[in-house]
């Protein structure tokens, strides 16, 4: 049998369509849950004294460069202030500063990469917003067809050989 030439794909060689992955777009963060539990007496009483003490001798540094959701359980009454004295001690090593779980904080680290995004290069242009990214919150998606609506020829998701269109600029 001879050798067969490999499959190109024309559409994507051309440069005829732009593609999205929102994977990439925080790839490289890191996410962490801080639960206050840790810094209440006996787990679940906040006693002013020892909750600023414990916060004192914690060691913050071990957040430098990540995004930090302070976690606080339902169950547990927590003044609003606590979490604040918290952010205020993560606030010199902390990308981000939030109070709920990990999707709280993945939905506003994605919402605020997706502000900042250059949209320029996709100016009247077909764009692919990929699917199946992992590890993306489903808003991220959203917020990002905001932003593009406006300025793209087409927008469509899944991929560029088999995508659902979204939005097609008449």
């Amino acid at each position: 049998m001879p050798d067969e030439a490999p499959i190109v794909n024309r559409v994507v060689e051309k440069n005829l369509i732009d593609t999205i992955d929102l994977s990439e777009l925080c790839a490289n963060a890191s996410f962490v849950e801080l639960p206050i539990k840790q810094f209440l007496f006996e787990g679940n009483i906040l006693r002013e004294k020892h909750f600023r003490e414990t916060l004192n001798t914690h060691d913050w540094s071990a957040y430098r460069d990540k995004h930090v959701a302070i976690q606080i359980p339902t169950d547990i009454i927590v003044p609003a202030w606590a979490s604040l004295l918290i952010a205020t001690h993560l606030h010199p090593y902390a990308e981000t500063v939030c109070e709920g779980d990990l999707t709280v904080l993945k939905t506003l680290v994605y919402h605020n990469a997706i502000q900042v995004l250059d949209m320029t290069p996709y100016k009247d242009r077909r764009v692919v917003i990929k699917g199946c990214s992992q590890d993306v919150p489903p808003s991220a998606y959203l917020f990002l067809v905001r932003r593009l609506q406006p300025i793209v020829k087409v927008l469509t998701y899944g991929e560029a050989c088999s995508s659902v269109a979204l939005y097609r600029n008449r």
